[in-house]
């Protein structure tokens, strides 16, 4: 092989490997969080979060919750971290310590995941004035945590979502209309096209 063609070949392979890495979100969140014995560093120093009180509430959700949360055990105290949450699919399901880990249904939502829904709603109501919260959001969040609106059931939510799968949207398409209050959309829609719950 030329030695030209085999040096860009191995250049190419290490920066893909340095682009996998920088996606990383166990490093992503590792490498963004400073534990200090007042405050918690975010990023920069002027993001610093002062602990009003010595436990810290973390719920993160998404494809890449398991490796962020894990990322924070590693970057924060333990017994600075409340019985944290962590929202997952079934395919990125693991145990990590100190997290409840729940898995729920995606791209289609599920009673798993209004389930977590409700949990994390729960204890957002229940926080303390003096509590802080650490909420970490990665792909696939808006299906794992579905909250129907008033007046839709989730039936309304996967059978819309499978529409607008099977019709080609894509994902800014699909949150485009995750965005919307549409009470009267979806049932429209089902109407419609005749679609009939499985």
């Amino acid at each position: 092989m030329n030695p030209a063609i085999k040096s860009f070949r191995e250049d190419a392979r290490l920066l893909f490997q340095f682009g996998i890495q920088a996606a990383n979100p166990y490093h992503a969140i590792r490498q963004q969080l400073v534990d200090r014995p007042d405050e918690l560093v975010i990023g920069k120093k002027e993001h610093a979060v002062h602990y009003l009180s010595p436990l810290f509430h973390i719920i993160a959700v998404g494809k890449a919750a398991p490796a962020m949360a894990e990322a924070c055990t590693h970057a924060i105290a333990a017994e600075k971290i409340k019985p944290a949450l962590a929202v997952t699919t079934h395919n990125n399901l693991r145990p990590v310590d100190q997290f409840q880990v729940i898995a729920a249904g995606h791209p289609f939502p599920d009673e798993a995941g209004l389930k977590a829904g409700q949990i994390v709603c729960k204890r957002l109501t229940q926080l303390q004035a003096n509590e802080s919260v650490l909420l970490l959001w990665s792909g696939g969040a808006s299906a794992l945590l579905p909250s129907p609106a008033k007046g839709l059931a989730l039936q309304d939510k996967v059978l819309t979502t499978r529409l607008l799968m099977g019709s080609g949207a894509n994902i800014t398409q699909l949150n485009c209309v995750r965005k919307l209050k549409w009470t009267p959309l979806s049932r429209q829609i089902i109407r419609e096209f005749k679609i009939e719950p499985s």
